[in-house]
């Protein structure tokens, strides 16, 4: 079991009720202070663990970039710990029969970049409030488990005065809509981010993607159609969930003209939730 909505990636598959990015959770009863202006979480792989993660994170509004430099895909999904776990409980839960059902429910998404093909990158900016969290991936490794499994688990903790970060600046904007709608707006050449508003009542998720060199829509249709998981006419740039009546920005490279880039709620593509714009 991968443990995702979407055939090998688990962002959406965790609980999504503590809210996520940009959907202006407070900090407790934090007061914000004056702080500089924090820098990026700058994350990466290094075999089969995350690098460039402190122990500690302000918290506030927080902007984590993730680099796949390496040769399989993965993702940086954020995950908050309730009060009695730690991240040492993940991996035995995940192992025991009721594992097999999906994530506990004493771990629930609050951000993250969804699964990332090789050498590409992407980002995602929203609110962190104080307390004990998790970087997991669950993207499958080479025998079919889920990354946690092997190491890509990284613990932290959210304390400390509040610092916020300024969110990317969205060249376009991907609206979910009651009814399993999605729709997107054009996206000017050299976008380097997309605002991902949910109008919903339910928790939803929102995956980016372009239509690699020499393949057209009709294609990445024809190959969703067999069921197979994330059609191969796709380059997987991130994304993230969005809670309920909430916002996000997600960052990506930046849109070259010429190509089409497609978005997708996978739990409701049947539906007609997913778009797509050819950036110019």
């Amino acid at each position: 079991m991968t443990h995702r909505l979407h055939p090998g990636a688990a962002l959406a598959a965790l609980t999504l009720a503590a809210g996520l990015t940009g959907c202006g959770a407070a900090a407790g009863s934090e007061a914000a202070h004056s702080s500089p202006v924090p820098a990026p979480l700058g994350i990466g792989v290094d075999g089969t663990r995350f690098t460039g993660l402190p122990a500690t994170v302000p918290p506030g509004t927080r902007t984590l970039t993730f680099a796949n430099t390496t040769a399989a895909v993965h993702m940086a999904a954020i995950a908050r710990l309730a009060d009695g776990h730690t991240a040492a409980d993940i991996v035995p839960f995940l192992a025991s029969p009721a594992g097999q059902q999906g994530p506990p429910a004493w771990l629930t998404l609050v951000g993250g970049v969804d699964e990332i093909d090789p050498g590409h990158r992407g980002s995602w900016t929203g609110a962190l409030t104080s307390g004990h969290y998790a970087l997991v991936s669950f993207s499958p490794d080479a025998q079919g488990r889920p990354e946690v499994a092997d190491g890509m688990l990284a613990p932290f903790t959210v304390q400390g005065a509040t610092a916020d970060a300024t969110p990317p600046a969205p060249g376009a904007t991907v609206t979910l809509a009651p009814g399993a709608k999605l729709t997107m707006t054009a996206i000017p050449a050299g976008t380097t981010a997309l605002r991902l508003v949910n109008d919903d009542g339910t928790p939803r998720t929102v995956d980016i993607t372009a239509i690699r060199p020499g393949r057209t829509f009709d294609d990445v249709v024809h190959e969703a159609q067999q069921g197979h998981g994330v059609p191969a006419s796709l380059i997987r740039l991130g994304g993230t969930g969005v809670p309920a009546h909430g916002s996000a920005v997600a960052g990506m490279e930046a849109a070259t003209a010429g190509t089409t880039y497609v978005v997708f709620d996978i739990d409701h593509v049947g539906e007609g939730a997913i778009a797509h714009e050819t950036a110019g």
